[in-house]
């Protein structure tokens, strides 16, 4: 009996927000899972996920040549989920956005990775004054340069039980009497299920013609920085003062959140380029998606349902919803009803007041 090939991917960032569902998604597909992280203690949470030795936190700095090749080695697969919204020491936006997406694609290609998925930003744009945003692309030409194969996907804000971004909202709700309107409310969203963005990286796996290009991710609708607050104030039952306020300040309560919203508003999309390739993910199972039971929660699951196209995931005025284009299909790969049309949300979520 020939025994069955051992499948190994590595994940960079995994026991973070976008990635712990990604190493899920891995591990139930029965690969084993190496979690490049700062500290494995931290990410033993994991080990759950899987069977026993499945998923094994890793102690690898993406900043180091050496530590980034140890950990791709002899794997089929590589994921790079590593971000930050504000730089911390020597974790900066050009070691980790801009530095080290270059370094994990030259780690991969001579270990002989067959796959590689790059998690960046909508809004990723080399010309943007926000130093996030244009460390992004940075990132992403750097991959490309030595893995063109490698698929990107450019989420929007993203959501789910431990979101830094809803979340974060809603416990100042809890003590303040007002909560910040950065820009006056204005900036436009396309909120995106964090589950959904796994779906999306593992049909990057499956989908042979998502090589090599970019698909940038939101959910079936656009909000107002006003309407989301709005709705965070609505679910969570309370009522509180929306305070206007200019992106540059807002004080000591500004200064807490400024972060989040900030860097939220960063990530818009760049001007369309025919050089830049359309994408669209979408369950098929609309019923079993809307509560998640992944991670802990996921009672908001039904605000996004759908992966959108570029245009359609972020900010900017006058933003419509989703439109016709090419598919990158999420759940049975036997469906290909999404492949040809575009169907309804699965579920409206909150309305506009």
């Amino acid at each position: 009996m020939v025994a069955e090939e051992r499948r190994v991917a590595t994940v960079f960032g995994g026991s973070g927000f976008i990635g712990r569902y990604i190493v899920k998604r891995l591990a139930q597909r029965g690969f084993i899972v190496r979690v490049g992280v700062r500290d494995p203690d931290r990410a033993n949470f994991l080990k759950p996920m899987g069977a026993l030795g499945q998923i094994v936190p890793m102690a690898a700095s993406v900043r180091e040549e050496a530590a980034v090749s140890a950990l791709v080695a002899g794997a089929q697969v590589v994921i790079n989920c590593v971000g930050i919204l504000y730089e911390t020491g020597s974790q900066t936006f050009q070691a980790l956005h801009a530095e080290a997406p270059g370094r994990i694609g030259r780690a991969a290609a001579a270990a002989g990775a067959k796959h590689v998925v790059h998690v960046s930003a909508i809004g990723a744009d080399a010309a943007s004054p926000s130093v996030y945003a244009r460390t992004k692309a940075e990132g992403e030409a750097a991959l490309r340069a030595v893995f063109p194969e490698a698929v990107v996907l450019r989420p929007s804000i993203v959501f789910g039980p431990e979101d830094n971004f809803f979340n974060q909202f809603a416990a100042l709700a809890q003590v303040l009497p007002a909560l910040p309107l950065f820009g006056g409310g204005t900036t436009r969203f396309q909120p995106v299920y964090v589950g959904d963005v796994a779906d999306a990286a593992m049909a990057a796996l499956d989908r042979a013609e998502a090589a090599g290009k970019t698909y940038e991710l939101g959910g079936p609708r656009v909000y107002s920085f006003r309407e989301i607050l709005e709705f965070i104030l609505r679910t969570t039952g309370r009522r509180r003062f929306l305070l206007p306020v200019p992106y540059c300040g807002g004080g000591a309560a500004g200064a807490s959140v400024r972060t989040p919203a900030q860097a939220a508003a960063d990530a818009r999309p760049a001007p369309s380029s025919a050089a830049r390739q359309r994408g669209l993910a979408r369950r098929t199972d609309s019923r079993r998606s809307r509560h998640h039971t992944e991670g802990g929660g996921g009672d908001r699951a039904h605000l996004s349902c759908a992966l959108s196209p570029r245009g359609a995931a972020g900010a900017g005025a006058g933003m419509k919803g989703p439109k016709r284009t090419d598919r990158l299909c999420v759940g049975s790969p036997a469906s290909t009803e999404c492949v040809r049309t575009w169907a309804r949300p699965c579920h409206e979520g909150p309305k506009r007041t």
